[in-house]
């Protein structure tokens, strides 16, 4: 009884190898029918007849693609055929050629046996590998710090990727609309109503400006609502077409954008080397955000009067 289970135990843990059972059988069967003399044998071409029933060419080629040998299906086919033929006459024309035959199956039954031995020694290494480089709990926790780390440097990078865009933005914004800091004398002409003051921001699309002191800053800002409004500028007059108020100085803009020749032939009046100025955001501190005391003497600008 020991043996008889130590025969069934063992069975599951060597599995045969090689090609499929049902093959074999066949070609054990034909090896009795190589050696047959000329006389038919009846009860071997059955037996030979029912192991082609058995064989499924799909198991077959399954097990030869397992191991890289899906080329050398021919040679299970080409037995096929010389087992048909001893099937249909119960004796074989060419022995020689069916032993032939034979010998070829079974050096592939070797080799596929030996590949396959190959390949499960290697899955047992890769299994054995796998499970004594197993994550240990400092792995696990150094992973979870290394997430961490790389969790806020990403959006350290990323904050830092969006302060850098709008200062590039800011300063494109300079560099196209040439907007410069300055300090040019300058006057604000409303009919009869002059307001002296400085340019203390000049850009081809308009600039800002800065009243003398808050008294003027005053009448500025009553000017606003108006239209006919000038800024005079070393005897050029501008056109101005909309402002605001903002602080103690005046953003302004100019009916016709300025010539890049007649901004510089201005930023060349500046008191100050002109600077290029980026976009500020709202409520930023600006240049000369303090209006200045009142000037006596003559006016910062040369005013002309004459009406629109």
């Amino acid at each position: 009884m020991t043996l008889v289970c130590m025969f069934f135990l063992s069975g599951p843990v060597h599995a045969r190898c090689g090609l499929p059972e049902d093959v074999m059988l066949l070609v054990d069967d034909l090896y009795v029918a190589s050696s047959q003399g000329r006389t038919p044998d009846v009860d071997l071409a059955a037996r030979v007849q029912q192991d082609l029933r058995g064989i499924d060419m799909r198991d077959v080629s399954s097990k030869l693609f397992s191991v890289g040998l899906a080329h050398r299906r021919a040679r299970i086919e080409a037995l096929l055929v010389e087992a048909q033929r001893f099937g249909a006459l119960g004796l074989t024309n060419s022995p020689n050629l069916l032993r032939e035959r034979l010998n070829s199956v079974e050096r592939l039954h070797n080799a596929v046996c030996k590949l396959e031995e190959i390949k499960a020694d290697e899955l047992a290494k890769s299994n054995e590998i796998s499970r004594s480089t197993g994550p240990s709990r400092t792995f696990e926790h150094l992973s979870t710090t290394a997430r961490m780390a790389i969790l806020l440097g990403l959006t350290s990078f990323l904050s830092g990727l969006v302060v850098l865009v709008r200062m590039l933005y800011l300063w494109i914004y300079a560099l196209v609309s040439a907007r410069k800091t300055c300090r040019i004398a300058a006057a604000l002409e409303e009919g009869l109503d002059v307001v002296d003051g400085t340019v203390t921001l000049l850009g081809r699309k308009g600039c800002r400006f800065q009243p003398v002191n808050s008294g003027a800053y005053d009448r500025v800002a009553a000017m606003m609502d108006k239209s006919g409004i000038f800024l005079v500028v070393n005897g050029q007059r501008f056109l101005i077409t909309s402002g605001k108020t903002r602080g103690f100085f005046v953003s302004m803009f100019f009916q016709r954008p300025l010539k890049r020749g007649m901004q510089e032939a201005l930023l060349a009046l500046s008191s100050i080397t002109p600077r290029d100025a980026p976009r500020q955001k709202k409520g930023a501190s600006v240049p000369g955000a303090k209006p200045r005391a009142a000037v006596t003497g003559r006016s910062p600008a040369r005013v002309v009067l004459a009406k629109k």
